[in-house]
Order: C-alpha cells, then sequence, then structure tokens
C-alpha cells in the first residue's frame, strides 16, 4: 500500500513541471557538390514557448562520421524569436568526403538537418599538347587549365606521368606548380624506345582537392633512323676489299650531322646530308665462311638504326695435313691414316686428298681418299714405308717405321713342344722350359714362320708346362708327358741331349754307340780296380797281423820287465783290453776304405 502512494506522488511532481520546447526553422535548402575549401551558409530561426537556456550546435555529418562546426549558448525567453547565420567552410579533415548534409539544433530539445549535398576533391582541367610525333632528341610542350567546381582557378601543385601502355617511363622528380590555374611543362623525349606514349597528371591543389587526369594528351616517339645501303660484291677472295655506300638520315628530321655510325668495330662518318662511304679489307688468312658487316647508326638522344650486310670469302687451297698415328708399327696391327686439305686460315677443306702407301720397292700397296684404314701384313720385314697425300695441285709425303716382332706360339703333345716363330725376325737364342718348379733349356733356332721341335720325354710326368722364348711366356696349362723310348734312348738320353727336330736319325745311332763304349769302359774299369783292391787287400792284412804280433810281444816284454821273470800266459787287464778293442776297429775301417771299389768316373 505504502508502494503503491510513492508511485502516484512520483507521477504528480512530474506532472507538475512545466516542459521546455523551441522551434528551429532553416533558410533556403542548399545543396549540389562542394570542394574542399569551398564555404557554405547556413541560416535559419530559433523560437521557444518558454524561456531556456541551451546549447546550439551545427554538425558536419558525412556517412558514419560527424565534425561539429559550430557550439554555442543561447538563451531564449518564452515566444521569443532569434535569427542565426553561420559561414561554414570544407576542411581538409574530411579525409573521405561524400554524401553529407548539416544538423543544426539546441542539445536536448531541438534538432534539424540540411538537405543532401555532395562534397568532392574532383577538379576540372582543360589540357593540349603541340606536336603529336617526334623525334628522340625532340620535346613536347603540354599546357592547361585546372579549375574547382565553382570554377576558380585551382592553385597547388601536379605530378606528370609519361606512360607507355600501362607502363610508367618518366615521372619528374619535382612535382609542377599550378599557379592561377595554370599550368606548363615540356617534356624531350631521349633514351625511350620508340611508339606511341600518353601522359597522365595528377593535381593536388592547397585545400587537399586532387584529381588525376588520365590521357589528357598522346605523341608518337619515333627512334629510327634509315640505313639505305649496298655492297659491291658478295663474294670475294681473300685479302680482297669489300665497300659499302649510300645514304643514312633520321626517318624524321632531314639533316644527320648528329648520327655516329659504327661497322663492326670500327667508327664511320656520315656527311650531314646523310652520304655514307666505308670499305672493309679482308685479311689474306681470313676465315672462308660467310661473314657479317653490321652497320650501327645512332646518337646521343637514342635514336637508332641497325642494318646488316652479308658477304662470303671463298677458299684457297693452301696446305695437306697427313696424320699418321704414331711413327712405328708391328706386323698385325692395324692404323687409321688421315690427309685434309687446308685453306688459307688453316680450315679443313672438303672432300680431302688421296693417301698412298709405298713399300721398300717403291710401288702403291694401299690407296684412300681423306682416310686410310690399313693393317700391317704378318711377317712384314722391317723397314721404312713411305706415305704421300695429295690434292688441289699440293703434295705432302711421309713416313713410318715397321718394327722387329717377336712373337711365339706353342703347342704341346704327349711326347713334344712345339715352338712357332710368329713374329717377323729370326729367332737363336735359348727356350726355357718350366716344368712345375724345374726348368730347363735348349738352344732354338727358328725361322720366320717356322716350327721347333722339342722331345719331352725325358720328363715324362703331369704338372703345369710354362715355355719362355724371346722374353715372352706361353702357358700351356697342366699336360702329362709320357716317355716312349726304348732303354738304350734312356741311357743315351742324358748323354746326347734330346733329340731336337724331326728326321734325326743318326743323332740316335750315333748316341746308341757312345752308350755301348761307356758300358765296356764302366765294366773293365770295375774288374781292374777289383783284382787291384784285392791285392792291396792282402798286403794290408799282412800288415796287420806283423803289427798285432809286435804289440803283443810289447806287452809281454812290459811284463817281464815288471816282475823279473818271463810269462807266456796272463790275463790282460781291462784298460789295455780296451786299448787294443779301439786299435783294432781303427785299423779295420782304414782297409774297408781301401778296399771300396772306386769309379774311374
Amino acid at each position: 500500500m505504502k508502494k503503491r502512494g510513492f508511485i502516484i506522488f512520483l507521477l504528480l511532481t512530474v506532472l507538475l513541471i512545466p516542459s521546455a520546447s523551441a522551434i528551429i526553422e532553416l533558410g533556403s535548402t542548399i545543396s549540389g557538390k562542394y570542394n574542399l575549401g569551398d564555404t557554405v551558409n547556413i541560416d535559419g530561426k530559433l523560437l521557444s514557448t518558454t524561456d531556456i537556456s541551451g546549447i546550439f550546435t551545427i554538425e558536419l555529418t558525412c556517412g558514419s562520421v560527424s565534425f561539429p562546426l559550430i557550439t554555442k549558448i543561447v538563451d531564449l525567453e518564452a515566444n521569443e524569436e532569434q535569427f542565426f547565420s553561420e559561414k561554414l567552410s570544407f576542411s581538409k579533415k574530411l579525409s573521405s568526403p561524400g554524401d553529407c548534409h548539416f544538423t543544426v539544433g539546441i542539445k536536448g530539445i531541438e534538432e534539424k538537418t540540411t538537405s543532401t549535398i555532395n562534397v568532392t576533391k574532383e577538379l576540372q582541367g582543360d589540357f593540349k599538347i603541340d606536336n603529336n610525333i617526334v623525334q628522340l632528341g625532340q620535346s613536347v610542350k603540354l599546357t592547361g587549365k585546372v579549375l574547382r567546381l565553382n570554377q576558380i582557378n585551382a592553385d597547388g601543385s601536379a605530378t606528370i606521368y609519361i606512360k607507355k601502355g600501362d607502363e610508367t617511363i618518366f615521372v619528374p622528380p619535382i612535382p609542377l606548380e599550378v599557379s592561377s590555374g595554370e599550368i606548363v611543362y615540356t617534356y624531350k623525349a631521349e633514351s625511350i624506345p620508340q611508339g606511341d606514349y600518353s601522359i597522365d597528371l595528377d593535381v593536388l591543389d592547397k585545400y587537399g582537392n586532387e584529381m588525376y587526369f588520365k590521357n589528357i594528351a598522346k605523341f608518337e616517339v619515333s627512334g629510327e633512323i634509315a640505313i639505305d645501303l649496298k655492297l659491291d660484291k658478295v663474294e670475294v677472295l681473300p685479302g680482297e676489299d669489300v665497300k659499302l655506300s649510300g645514304i643514312i638520315k633520321y626517318k624524321k628530321t632531314s639533316d644527320s650531322s648528329n648520327i655516329e655510325v659504327k661497322v663492326g668495330e670500327d667508327t664511320a662518318a656520315v656527311s650531314p646530308n646523310g652520304d655514307f662511304t666505308y670499305t672493309y679489307f679482308t685479311g689474306k688468312t681470313s676465315k672462308s665462311a660467310d661473314y657479317t658487316l653490321n652497320v650501327i647508326a645512332q646518337d646521343k638522344s637514342g635514336n637508332y638504326g641497325e642494318k646488316s650486310f652479308t658477304y662470303k670469302i671463298t677458299p684457297v687451297a693452301t696446305s695437306i695435313n697427313l696424320y699418321i698415328p704414331q711413327e712405328e708399327f708391328l706386323p698385325g696391327e692395324k692404323t687409321s691414316m688421315a690427309a685434309t686439305i687446308s685453306d688459307q686460315a688453316g680450315d679443313k677443306m672438303a672432300g680431302g686428298a688421296l693417301i698412298e702407301i709405298y713399300d721398300s720397292k717403291g710401288e702403291v700397296i694401299a690407296t684412300g681418299t681423306s682416310t686410310l684404314d690399313y693393317a700391317i701384313p704378318e711377317f712384314t720385314a722391317p723397314g721404312i714405308m713411305k706415305v704421300k697425300a695429295s690434292g688441289e695441285g699440293l703434295i705432302k709425303e711421309d713416313e713410318f717405321s715397321i718394327g722387329e716382332k717377336k712373337e711365339f706360339e706353342a703347342t704341346v703333345d704327349n711326347t713334344t713342344l712345339y715352338i712357332k716363330n710368329t713374329g717377323n725376325v729370326k729367332f737363336d737364342g735359348e727356350a726355357e722350359i718350366i716344368t712345375g718348379d724345374e726348368s730347363s733349356f735348349e738352344k732354338v733356332r727358328i725361322g720366320i714362320n717356322e716350327v721347333k721341335a722339342i722331345n719331352l720325354q725325358d720328363k715324362a710326368g703331369t704338372y703345369n708346362l710354362k715355355v719362355l722364348v724371346g722374353g715372352k711366356e706361353v702357358s700351356l696349362g697342366e699336360v702329362t708327358i709320357i716317355d716312349k723310348r726304348s732303354v738304350f734312348s734312356k741311357l743315351a738320353s742324358p748323354l746326347t741331349g734330346n733329340v731336337v727336330g724331326t728326321g734325326d736319325s743318326g743323332g740316335v745311332l750315333l748316341g746308341y754307340l757312345i752308350v755301348i763304349l761307356i758300358l765296356v769302359i764302366f765294366v773293365a774299369g770295375y774288374y781292374f780296380t777289383k783284382v787291384k783292391d784285392r791285392d792291396r787287400s792282402e798286403l794290408i792284412r799282412e800288415r796287420e797281423r806283423r803289427e798285432a804280433k809286435k804289440f803283443k810281444e810289447s806287452l809281454q816284454q812290459q811284463k817281464m820287465q815288471t816282475t823279473g821273470k818271463r810269462s807266456f800266459g796272463r790275463e790282460i787287464n781291462p784298460e789295455e783290453a780296451r786299448q787294443f778293442r779301439e786299435q783294432f776297429i781303427k785299423s779295420a775301417n782304414t782297409n774297408q776304405q781301401r778296399n771300396k771299389p772306386r769309379s774311374i768316373f
């Protein structure tokens, strides 16, 4: 109940408080476009039904951003009219201008808004260029007028962009001055590619208004220097000259005095009216090929012209080159010889030269053109072979030698070793025959392409067989040698040596006779020695008996001297027996050695 009474009391209190109200009337409606820096006048009337005191404001709202422009206190009596008029400008603070309106009001009491206006940074301009086509080194002049939207001349600065297509090729390092709306700029076209160009202009006035004027002017730049020259000949011999003559000039202007001309690495002069002459001397050893005289005409502004002229130096045969890969060859080796004809520059000419090989008799044994593949025949004797190359009236001679070839082949059967001389020189020396860990030597004499047979039957057995002959080793692997000789042949073999060659029956018979003679001498000597030794043994035994008797008598005599009487029988003490035994054994051994049969060999 108490709570409801409090709410009724509060409502009555509010109804008894007098309310404040005011009426705001705006003057003529403002509209249109404005630049930054422009001014606008806002006027109107304030009317209040009661006495009020409040804060009068004017704000500019652009989008969602508001900018307070006027803030002041106003006092109004009841039913009093109060007029206002405010001159306002659009500041640089409007970083994002657009559609805007003004709001006029007394805070917390009343406010009114104006119609929408457009604030923009746009500017107006009119431009022209004095020359639409220029040669590099010439200039183009741009003039124009820049205005604000209210047709007042703009003051500020401008940036020039010289563009080729979408690419900016030049921007002046310092912005241009825009004074009283006037702009003037001169561009000298230098060191830029020839072609079509356009000019863009970005103007910024002192209030912050900015306008980018695109393609305000267009011009064409020609950087071409026309070259109209001819060669006096297209084919020359080494040492002859080549002459160029004609006209060199600008495409857009008639004066040619600033043009510099280079032909290859040489600098040449061109007359003011464009006449040009140049002579090029070829060397006597110049290479035979297609040559190009490259003519470049240019000036310091970047104008350029280039043209190429081709001529040919024909080859002249000058020398022959004969190539033999080495100085010495062996029979069986292969070689490839080459012969080329060179021109005045030492370059190889097409076709090659004729190659001929001569033997020691001066006869041609092989021919070829440009190249000659030749295999040295087997068993070719050592010596000198001549080679001649010829062509185009030129001749070149050289030679190579055939060296000594010591080469052997070896084969073996169950009884015989065969050595073949596959070299090109006769061999007279020794052959070492290695059978396992043993070796023997045989005197060998083999002519070219001949075979020597060596009997191996005295080396019967199975082993790894190697032959060393003339410094060459031939391995025959594991072989088995069989001894097929008779008994007398086996006895004769150590004395007569192996039977060498084929059909050597005289040697075999001689060996048999020598063996029989040796046996007879051996038997006779044996019996002679036996009889002689037997007689000598009898003498020795007789001498030993006498010595033993003397020894016994000496012992008895010594005994008698010690005892004073003679004794015919006594016991021998152990020491005497030992000395007698040693003496007897020594004497017996000496006799045995003397009686041993002695060889007469």
